[in-house]
Formats: C-alpha cells, sequence, structure tokens
C-alpha cells in the first residue's frame, strides 16, 4: 500500500543564486555569472546551464545528465559546491557569497497555518518556532519548514534639509554603525591561575543605543543620531514572499516524513502535538489545517481496501453462479489467497 499521496522523486536540477547588491543585470552577467558559468561548465556530468541575471541578483539553473543515476546525485552536487566555492575569490567586492540549492525532492505532507490577532511578524515567527521544535520530536518526521517570515529591519529616516545644514553624510552613518557594532577579540589578562577573558562592550541591544549613536561629520562635528535622523523598527520593503489567512497576516509550517515512514500515521501523530500545544499558547495565536496529505492518503487507501473487496466478491459470486459451489469456492478461495500472498510480498 502506497505511503504516500506523492512518491518522492529525484530532480536533477540545482539553483546557484549569488547576491550583488546594487549592480544592474548587465554587471551582475559579466562580473558574477559569466565568472560561475565558466567554473560549472567543467563539470563532466553537465547537460546544460539557464541563467537570469536581475538587478543585484545573478540566478543560475544547472540541469545534469538524465542518465545520472539518483544514489548518484548527492556527489555529484557536493561537486558543484566544490567549483563553485572556488571562484568565489574572483568575484568583485559586495558579491556573494553563492548558495546552492539542490533541496527540491521533499514531498511537504502537512501544512499548517499561524495566525495571531494583534502580534507582530516577530512574534508569529517566535511562536513559530516553538512549534517547530515541539514538531520535530514527533516519529517520521523529516523536516518542518516555516514559509511567510518577514526579515526584520531597523529604519534610519533622514531627512535632506538636516542632512545639509549638518552636513551628515550617509556614507558617515555607515562608517559609524561599521566601527560600532562589530565583535572584536579584546584579548585577556593573564593571572598565576588563569587567563581572564575581556569583553568589549558597544554592541547594540535596543532602539535606544542605536539612537545614542555618536555621529562625526567630515568638519569634525559631533552628532546624536536621534537628533538628526528617525529611528524605528520594521520588516523588508518589498517583502520577498507573504501569506495571509482570510486576509490576516500569518506563517506557514510546513511538514514533510522521511522516506521510509507512513504520512498516514505522522500526520496524525503530528495533529495530536499540535493539538496539546494550541491548549498552552498564549490567547489569540490560532493554528489551523491548510492541507493534511495523511487525510488524504488514508481515504486513497480505504477507497482501494472498499474497490479490492467488491472486485473479489463480485468474482467470486460469478464463479459461484457459473460454475457450481464447490468449484467457485475452490477457484474463489486461490483469487483471495493469492491475494493475501501478493500482499505479503509487498509489505516485506
Amino acid at each position: 500500500m502506497g505511503k504516500l499521496e506523492d512518491a518522492p522523486f529525484t530532480i536533477k536540477q540545482a539553483l546557484v543564486l549569488t547576491p550583488y547588491p546594487g549592480a544592474s543585470p548587465s554587471e551582475v552577467q559579466s562580473q558574477v555569472t559569466d565568472v560561475l558559468e565558466e567554473s560549472i561548465q567543467s563539470l563532466g556530468e553537465l547537460y546544460y546551464l539557464k541563467t537570469e541575471n536581475r538587478a543585484g541578483l545573478s540566478k543560475i539553473t544547472v540541469y545534469v545528465k538524465k542518465e545520472i543515476r539518483a544514489d548518484e546525485m548527492q556527489q555529484l552536487w557536493d561537486k558543484l559546491r566544490r567549483k563553485v566555492n572556488d571562484v568565489q575569490s574572483k568575484l568583485p567586492a559586495g558579491a556573494g557569497p553563492s548558495v546552492v540549492n539542490d533541496d527540491f525532492g521533499d514531498v511537504l505532507g502537512v501544512f499548517y497555518g499561524l495566525t495571531g490577532e494583534g502580534y507582530s511578524y516577530r512574534e508569529l515567527e517566535d511562536q513559530a518556532k516553538l512549534i517547530k521544535n515541539e514538531v520535530l520530536k514527533v516519529k517520521d518526521v523529516a523536516k518542518v519548514e516555516i514559509y511567510g517570515v518577514q526579515s526584520p529591519t531597523i529604519d534610519v529616516i533622514l531627512s535632506p534639509s538636516v542632512m545639509a545644514r549638518s552636513g551628515i553624510t550617509t556614507a558617515d552613518i555607515s562608517r559609524a554603525f561599521e566601527a560600532q557594532n562589530r565583535v572584536v577579540d579584546a584579548g585577556g589578562i593573564d593571572t598565576e591561575v588563569n587567563r581572564i577573558r575581556i569583553e568589549s562592550t558597544g554592541n547594540f541591544y535596543s532602539l535606544d543605543d542605536i539612537r545614542n549613536l555618536t555621529i562625526v561629520s567630515r568638519t569634525g562635528e559631533h552628532f546624536r543620531l536621534a537628533d538628526i535622523a528617525e529611528i524605528k523598527e520594521s520588516y523588508q520593503t518589498p517583502p520577498s514572499n507573504k501569506m495571509r489567512i482570510d486576509g490576516k497576516p500569518a506563517i506557514g509550517i510546513a511538514i514533510s516524513t522521511v522516506p521510509t515512514g507512513n504520512v498516514v500515521d505522522m500526520a496524525d501523530a503530528v495533529k495530536m502535538e499540535i493539538k496539546q500545544f494550541s491548549e498552552t499558547m498564549p490567547e489569540g495565536f490560532e493554528l489551523q489545517s491548510i492541507y493534511d496529505q495523511g487525510y488524504e492518503s488514508a481515504v486513497a487507501n480505504k477507497g482501494f481496501i472498499l474497490n479490492l473487496i467488491v472486485s473479489v466478491v463480485t468474482v467470486v459470486a460469478i464463479l459461484l453462479f457459473f460454475i457450481g459451489v464447490k468449484n467457485g469456492i475452490l477457484i474463489g478461495s486461490g483469487l483471495v489467497f493469492s491475494i493475501f500472498a501478493t500482499l505479503i510480498v509487498m509489505l516485506v
């Protein structure tokens, strides 16, 4: 009996994504894509490449020869990663690092949506991560992915008139951030019995820390960042992806089954875990099932069993009618035993 609605399959493609912020499509092609293509084309298993150059992003789709076996694919992707890593030093400053994505074959068996009335995306994400940690403990769960997460940002909004009056430029602010919010090894103090580590201070832990950052203009004047700019928390604009349920902001939680697992049993176990976790969630959060492959597979399995029983009963009834009770029972039982033997062999 099939344990998945859609069987897992191997997709013989990989994506090589390389960011290059600020570059035009032509600059991305000449300075990034062409360099990566030259290295990737030395793969003997390569079928062809398909490239797409956008403003600030290089996207290369790698297709390998169809005769490559599925059990050889992981080793091939490791070779691709080595080829890509070898040319990272040849990319221009500000480009990269390149990311090789070959994980296309997972079948997401269960999908839940998390909404929260009055909660921010950050609070939704934190709650989704707690759910993920609990679901990963369930038997036969292979992977849990979270969708619809928004990238948090700290926006520093400057007024052109204030910049002109103070003489501060965006480059001055960038230098101040780079010098201040940096993790460095401050060394230590050796004593007779041990070594005491010195931890440097100055990292940002709140918006007030950022507001109090000192900015030095080219003329040597000192300004407090909050006096020349507005600082607030926000999210990346425009968002790369967004999920809504009934018009409300939501986070998606997708769960896949291990290749040898039974999605019906896994989905039932996940449902029980989700039900227990929902009872402890803060008021306002709501989890709802978007898609349940376990239910779909259970319905398909029950339909198959019903069809099997009806077909066997029909065949035996016809045999009894045409060749008599004794011969009908003999041949009909042979049919039933052969089906049982087939299922036993399939189970093994």
